[in-house]
This record gives C-alpha cells, sequence and structure tokens, in this order.
C-alpha cells in the first residue's frame, strides 16, 4: 500500500524537512477502524491525515478517525478524494451536532 502513497509520504517529508520535524507515519486500515478500538490505534500521533479513496470501503472507520479527532483536538485532514462523497469529516460533523446522518450525507457507490 505504500507505493500508492508515494507522493503523499514525499509531500508530507518535505513539509517536515521545511519545518524542522521529524515525520513518521503509521499506517492505519480504515476498514480496520469501523471496530477497533480507537485510543489504542492512534497512540501515540500527532496528527489524522485521511489519503484518498473512492467508494465505501471502510467509510465507517474514516468517520471515527475524523469525530475521535474532532473530540481530542488532533489535528485532521482529509484529502477532497478521501471518499466520494462527501469527505470522511462531514458525516462525522454531522452525526456530533444533529444525531444520525442524512441520506445527503451518506457516502454512495460510485456510478458509471
Amino acid at each position: 500500500m505504500p507505493d500508492a502513497y508515494l507522493s503523499l509520504l514525499e509531500a508530507l517529508k518535505h513539509a517536515g524537512i521545511k519545518n524542522r520535524a521529524r515525520v513518521e507515519v503509521k499506517w492505519v486500515d480504515a476498514e480496520a477502524l469501523e471496530e477497533a478500538d480507537l485510543d489504542e490505534a492512534f497512540r501515540d500521533v500527532s496528527g489524522i491525515l485521511v489519503p484518498g479513496g473512492f467508494g465505501v470501503r471502510g467509510i465507517e472507520g474514516k468517520v471515527r478517525a475524523a469525530q475521535y479527532a474532532r473530540e481530542r483536538k488532533i489535528p485532521y485532514l482529509a484529502s477532497a478524494s478521501a471518499c466520494r462523497s462527501p469527505s470522511s469529516s462531514s458525516p462525522a460533523t454531522w452525526r456530533a451536532s444533529k444525531g444520525p446522518t442524512p441520506r445527503s450525507l451518506t457516502p454512495t457507490p460510485p456510478t458509471r
């Protein structure tokens, strides 16, 4: 999997160099986050980045990651294509403020 995100890894590396910071990447499978203990999964992280992806695979894990980051004030960034539509942070934000996610914020499988 890391090869698929080579440009992202290089961007993080160069951002670290620019800011005189060492960047260490901890890979976490979004599907595994659906049932995982998030305190354990995100132990020792100082930020959460959700890279691009399409479809509904792992969406609940992405939503849980966004909620976890928001509640603990951990820096969080989801790339524009972290899930097809909407971003994984949108359902998490809605759930936190209003309850169950409305259909308009529920990710749908890509169409052809």
